[in-house]
């Protein structure tokens, strides 16, 4: 029953390191759960197009896409998603890599456990050099994940494994956002009521790099303004207020403050980051 079920595995790229990006490709392409197809978005001129269309000629399950003008990652996701035939999107990033039985897992929890929209899986932490320096987990009670909302994220986006019919029902990445898109889309789906979960099982294997402050900054303006459109048909007034005032701080906060913040304890739980030596298992 579990391998009639397709997944279609969503991945956008652009000028990744080839061996990242292969080592990803090989960790999804080996799975032990078989049926699925991979949607690959390729920005122009990425320097992986002929590697990756010579894979797909051995492989059929790779479907390959290109804009034909740059796009960016959010709407990339939506060519993918406009491509997919699956009933389970499968997300990754393209420095990301799976553990082998990752999908089998998760398939096989949504099909026992049919309530479940969103499903994402707690995370390895691996540096450049695909060494282990820490873990990331997630609570896996739904109201424990909903109450993390509140300030950080309740679910990997790398990791997660999402009913499509929740994108057909509720729409797809909002393409006004460049950054914190994953928090617009899951503040999006709570407040229609979708039901999420995490297995506490590291299935990925996250790359981080160099934290880019500015890049960080940036996100938390998006951050706030996902949070201004939902919480308050999420949560009580007071609720949302304190989640609305923390978003709104760190939106606003002066980069050399923020050079600050986000070196504590406090920023890195409501990033729902590590830093890089804090989890080391």
């Amino acid at each position: 029953m579990i391998h009639n079920l397709q997944i279609s595995v969503i991945l956008t790229t652009f000028n990744e390191k080839k061996k990242y990006l292969l080592q990803c490709l090989n960790s999804i392409l080996n799975q032990t759960f078989k049926n699925f197809e991979l949607i690959i978005v390729f920005e122009p001129n990425d320097s992986n197009y002929q590697l990756v269309k010579e894979l797909a000629l051995i492989d059929n399950r790779i479907i390959i896409k290109c804009n034909k003008i740059k796009l960016g990652f959010v709407k990339s996701l939506n060519v993918a998603l406009l491509q997919s035939k699956g009933n389970y999107i499968a997300r990754i990033d393209s420095d990301d890599f799976c553990e082998l039985d990752r999908f089998e897992k998760q398939i096989s929890y949504l099909v026992k456990h049919p309530n479940v929209d969103i499903l994402g899986t707690d995370l390895n932490i691996v540096d450049q050099d695909n060494r282990l320096i820490g873990a990331r987990r997630y609570k896996s009670n739904f109201k424990d994940i909903k109450k993390s909302f509140l300030f950080t994220t309740g679910v990997a986006h790398p990791s997660v494994m999402i009913k499509k019919k929740c994108f057909d029902d509720y729409g797809y990445y909002n393409e006004s956002f460049i950054f914190a898109e994953d928090i617009e889309l899951w503040l999006r789906l709570l407040k229609h009521g979708c039901i999420f979960h995490n297995l506490n099982k590291k299935l990925l294997n996250y790359r981080v790099t160099d934290i880019d402050e500015t890049r960080i900054k940036t996100h938390w303006k998006f951050n706030f303004m996902a949070r201004r459109m939902y919480v308050f048909s999420i949560w009580n007034t007071f609720t949302a207020y304190v989640c609305i005032l923390v978003a709104f701080v760190l939106a606003k906060a002066p980069l050399f403050m923020m050079s600050f913040i986000t070196g504590n304890k406090f920023s890195n739980f409501l990033k729902g980051k590590n830093k890089l030596n804090e989890s080391k298992e």
